[in-house]
């Protein structure tokens, strides 16, 4: 009898294509978030340094002031870095962890806003007690700011999904003409789309001639409406081929490393 990993996730397309992601668990979340306080209690005694001067004017104003300002730093430090480092904060990036949208879609900023907000629900009665414990038995780790924004925190793979052997020795490819599309490409796909491309590509001789079709035709307009493609890449050119050259641009600097 096989073994199941509770750190897996298996997510399945509507058209059958499968593919795995691993979900961070508590532990490492927590060691993420000790390097994340560590760093915010550095800048938090600055904080605390600079607003003491206050005190000469008003006591009660300067610990007013570093109440308040204590409070916005821990909460923007986490918004802020999830925000412009995808998902990420410096203590997540370190651990190789990562919050994503828990139904594959895009991580959107009212997601990271709505999770960072419960923080402090998740930190009573004392240092993220309530969220800790939520995690430790949520089937999927999430803590309650998890849950009411619809994330989750997953860790890197523990190695890259093989590439297809046609996209490995793709002698052609139209977009390498247009490094700004390219450059557009790769700040805006994550690796969640990667990995669901690479399983889509990897996997279509398997699939039934007119599912394969369709799914590559919904794909192919997905990433249309993601990036504005100058018309001579799309037009005349295959989904399937469309995919191929993507799929190409997205992970030849990785092949070239």
């Amino acid at each position: 009898m096989s073994q199941v990993d509770p750190h897996k996730l298996e997510l399945v397309t509507a058209d059958g294509i499968s593919f795995s992601i691993y979900l961070a668990s508590p532990i490492s979340r927590m060691i993420a978030l000790g390097i994340d306080l560590l760093l915010i209690l550095g800048v938090q005694g600055v904080l605390i340094v600079a607003l003491s001067r206050f005190s000469l004017v008003s006591m009660d104003t300067a610990q007013a002031l570093i109440i308040l300002g204590s409070f916005l730093l821990s909460v923007l430090y986490f918004m802020l870095t999830e925000l412009f480092l995808s998902g990420k904060t410096f203590g997540k990036r370190l651990l190789g962890l990562r919050v994503i949208d828990a139904r594959s879609r895009r991580l959107t900023s009212s997601q990271v806003i709505l999770r960072n907000l419960f923080r402090v629900l998740d930190m009573l009665p004392f240092f993220y007690m309530l969220g800790g414990v939520f995690s430790l038995f949520h089937p999927r780790f999430q803590r309650l700011g998890d849950v009411v924004a619809d994330t989750l925190v997953i860790r890197t793979p523990p190695q890259a999904l093989p590439l297809p052997e046609e996209v490995t020795q793709r002698k052609y490819n139209s977009l390498r003409s247009h490094p700004l599309v390219e450059g557009q490409l790769l700040r805006i796909c994550s690796p969640e789309e990667l990995l669901l491309l690479t399983e889509a590509i990897r996997r279509r001789e398997s699939l039934d001639p007119s599912h394969r079709v369709e799914l590559f035709s919904e794909m192919s307009a997905y990433f249309q409406k993601r990036v504005r493609f100058p018309r001579e890449l799309t037009e005349g050119v295959s989904d399937e081929t469309f995919l191929l050259n993507l799929l190409d641009s997205l992970t030849r600097n990785q092949r070239e490393l």
